[in-house]
């Protein structure tokens, strides 16, 4: 079970990887590949196993004591590099979200493509009319926003499941 994890964890981190560098450079995939948005779910079911073991160890309703020694813990089960990785990408994950909100609150709105023309819109209100590159700006941004955390999640799913010292 954990090689499926493992093997399944690092082709959806990787093709992960690559929408969200497609995504920052600008190329709304979503609206082509709108099935790109699975790899939410994918990322959320990735850490199944790993909450999973969390509570074997962990028990039911830990403290926070019992808690923060869990974390502690974890410390020694992999090496500094894989440490150092996960921190690298929790704080570009970080990065990216601030940058992401700053783009979303600067739009003000949702793009949506209606009869061929494409508006800026506010719940069901339209904002005003926005160009098609405007509109694929602000997908391509709202992409990025989002696998980036989906990056983070494979990346605690594939660490949890092949990079411990242990294995």
């Amino acid at each position: 079970m954990k090689r499926i994890t493992s093997y399944f964890s690092l082709v959806f981190l990787c093709i992960t990887v690559f929408v969200h560098f497609s995504a920052i450079s600008g190329n709304p995939l979503q609206i082509k590949y709108p099935f790109i948005w699975s790899l939410h779910l994918i990322s959320m079911i990735s850490l199944v196993p790993v909450i999973l073991e969390c509570h074997k160890h962990l028990g039911s309703n830990p403290s926070f004591r019992q808690q923060w020694a869990g974390l502690k813990q974890i410390r020694h089960l992999f090496p500094n590099w894989v440490l150092l990785l996960g921190l690298a990408i929790l704080i570009y994950v970080s990065i990216n979200f601030i940058w992401f909100m700053i783009q979303q609150f600067s739009t003000g709105g949702t793009p949506k493509l209606i009869d061929g023309k494409y508006f800026l819109m506010s719940k069901q209100t339209v904002i005003r009319e926005i160009t098609e590159i405007d509109y694929e700006s602000i997908n391509a941004n709202m992409l990025a926003g989002f696998s980036g955390h989906w990056i983070y999640f494979l990346f605690i799913a594939f660490a949890a499941s092949s990079l411990r010292k242990n294995d």
